[in-house]
């Protein structure tokens, strides 16, 4: 678990520079930093749910159901943060968007190199 906290932490913050330097400016900057640590603790805590129990045989099929519903979780939370940030936190809507959706996109594609490794 502390091993793709600290792989999805360095995933993330390499692509906040790449675009922090895409969507230059201050409101910009706040956008994809809060977006950044959303993603982390989405993803942590999704990465938690997929990993499989400990102790005790797994039913068929039960990694692909719980890695589908952290997908859910992930885009309801992409959907949400939309309507929240945009309209409450008054952040850009490209920015925030964006970096979340590419943050997600990054460290999940680093979630099946971990899971061979979490246990």
């Amino acid at each position: 678990m502390i091993r793709f906290i600290a792989v999805a932490f360095g995933i993330i913050a390499v692509l906040g520079l790449i675009l922090a330097r895409v969507f230059p400016g201050a409101e910009a900057a706040k956008a994809i930093g809060t977006s950044a640590v959303l993603a982390l603790v989405i993803q942590v805590l999704t990465f938690r749910a997929v990993v499989p129990p400990k102790g005790r045989p797994d039913v068929p099929g039960g990694m692909l159901i719980r890695w589908g519903a952290g997908a859910v979780v992930r885009l309801l939370s992409l959907v949400l943060y939309g309507v929240v940030a945009t309209k409450l936190f008054a952040l850009p809507a490209a920015p925030a968007l964006v970096s979340l959706a590419a943050f997600f996109f990054a460290t999940m594609l680093a979630e099946p190199l971990m899971l061979t490794n979490a246990s």
